[in-house]
């Protein structure tokens, strides 16, 4: 499982991705999901919620993909 600095990084990585983009409903949708995760991450990093409190979505940041998961891609 990743670290919370790590998963910070991967999230702000995104957020700043998917701002560059043109604004439509799905990039707006994408891009308060990653915010509202963050927020979440952060809670959880500074002891205010329980990791397992966090939504799944949030959670997944925190999961490596298995190597069968990208086998042949």
């Amino acid at each position: 499982m990743k670290n919370f600095d790590r998963v910070l990084e991967t999230v702000d990585f995104n957020i700043d991705m998917f701002s560059n983009y043109p604004n439509s409903a799905w990039n707006t949708q994408t891009l308060e999901k990653l915010r509202n995760d963050k927020a979440q991450i952060l809670q959880a990093q500074s002891g205010q919620i329980e990791f397992d409190k966090m939504t799944s979505s949030a959670r997944q940041w925190f999961y490596s993909m298995p190597a069968w998961g990208t086998y042949g891609t």
